[in-house]
């Protein structure tokens, strides 16, 4: 979470799914949007020593192309996450999924 004096700015939340960790949702206020929160909730996951993936609106994929996520082959996205895909594309939506390495710097230091 991200906050300031004592307002919430901005929200992540990681979860593990099926032995998988899986970014499952971020928001940030809308009036507090393009100010860097969202950067520094993604940089947030640079402690997790894990493949992460996160299935995004493909708007956003250069966003979270600085965060470290990249595009994935969907033949090679876990089952589940593949059904959520096709769960979110079929309800209209245009989406993603995208994946995060964790490399040696991040996990040891925290930062890259």
């Amino acid at each position: 979470m991200a906050e300031r004096d004592g307002e919430v700015l901005g929200v992540y939340r990681p979860a593990r799914e099926h032995g998988v960790r899986v970014l499952r949702g971020m928001r940030v206020r809308a009036r507090l949007r393009r100010q860097g929160i969202g950067n520094r909730l993604l940089g947030a996951l640079r402690v997790l020593d894990e493949r992460c993936y996160c299935v995004a609106h493909a708007h956003l994929e250069r966003f979270y192309g600085r965060g470290g996520f990249g595009s994935v082959e969907e033949a090679k996205v876990p089952a589940f996450l593949f059904a959520r895909l096709t769960a979110y594309r079929a309800q209209g939506l245009v989406v993603v999924v995208l994946m995060r390495e964790p490399s040696r710097t991040d996990a040891r230091h925290g930062d890259s």
